[in-house]
Parts: structure tokens; sequence; C-alpha cells
């Protein structure tokens, strides 16, 4: 092989490294999702029209292990493809950052939250607290400690049993042995 055919040679080996650790890691905000496929599309850039330029749609990483999540991202979040050998459709999307659209939940180093739309989940070590419109259980519940109800009512099958009910047929005074 000639000297000037090896320089060519290099200079190509060269470019398509350079290419390769381009495309290693990328930051962009999700464009699209597809739940159903598990993928997104992340906007990279913008081309000179002011057009998005986006990435190939790749998995966005989740638990599958004993333990399985499922947090779909959502449009304008930001996120990194990470493309082992710079091959952008064998990529797979981290969460990134927080930003001014998407910014963190909490400011104390000592809390774990969670939010999603108008829920609040906080964990802080000797707390458990979820806020939102309406919390359901199924299966048993067994509570070893106090119970405090504030500001509601308790009922069990469609009567009050709190401190709002009465009794119609009861004497007055302190109430009976239990039936």
């Amino acid at each position: 092989m000639a000297f000037g055919d090896e320089i060519l040679l290099l200079r190509a080996e060269i470019a398509e490294l350079r290419r390769v650790i381009a495309h290693t890691v990328q930051i962009g905000t999700v464009h699209e999702v597809d739940a159903k496929a598990g993928t997104i599309r992340l906007k990279l850039g913008e081309d000179a029209n002011g057009q998005p330029v986006l990435g190939p749609a790749i998995p966005w990483a989740e638990s599958g292990g004993a333990i399985k999540t499922w947090l779909p991202p959502k449009k304008g979040q930001t996120m990194l493809a990470i493309n082992p050998v710079g091959a952008k459709r064998q990529g797979l999307a981290i969460n990134a950052a927080f930003s001014d659209e998407n910014k963190q939940p909490s400011e104390k180093g000592d809390e774990n939250v969670v939010t999603f739309g108008p829920w609040n989940i906080v964990l802080d070590g000797e707390t458990l607290s979820i806020a939102g419109p309406k919390v359901k259980v199924k299966g048993d519940v067994e509570v070893t400690g106090n119970t405090d109800f504030k500001d509601g009512y308790v009922k069990s099958n469609g009567k009050h049993i709190d401190d709002t009910h009465g009794h119609v047929t009861a004497p007055p005074g302190p109430p009976g042995p239990p039936v």
C-alpha cells in the first residue's frame, strides 16, 4: 500500500472514531414517547431551518428484575442517550437532570420524593407521607401502633363509625359491653 493511501485510510479511521465518540453519549429532551413500544425519541438540536433534529427511537431505562418499574418519560424531560459503540439505534435513554421546565421536587437532602400530577410521596427517614386526591387499598390492612383520623370521617359498610355516629335506640349513659 502506498504511503498516500495509508494516510487516507488513517484519516478515514480518525473520522469514524470521531463520529463514534460524538454519538456515544448525547443529551437531549424527550420529543416523542411511544409507551406501547417502550421507546422515546430525543430532540438533539435543531437544523438550519429551526426544525428539530431527532434521534432514533430507543428504549428508556427501567428496572425489570424482582422489582419492576414503569416510569414513562414526559415530553420536554432531559435525558441522556447512551450508545455503547456509537450506534444510535443500539442506545438506551436514562434520566439526566432537572431543568427550568421540570424542576426538582425538593431541596432537602434527607428526603426521597416522587411526584406525579397532583400526587406527592415523601419518605424522610421517619415518615412516609402520601398526598393526593384519593388512595385505594386492595387487600388486607394491618396496623400496629396508633391511628389518628383528622378532618374527615370513618365508615364501615357505608355507616359512620367515628365520633359523628349515634344510636337511635341506645339508652343514655356509657355504652354497655360489646356484643
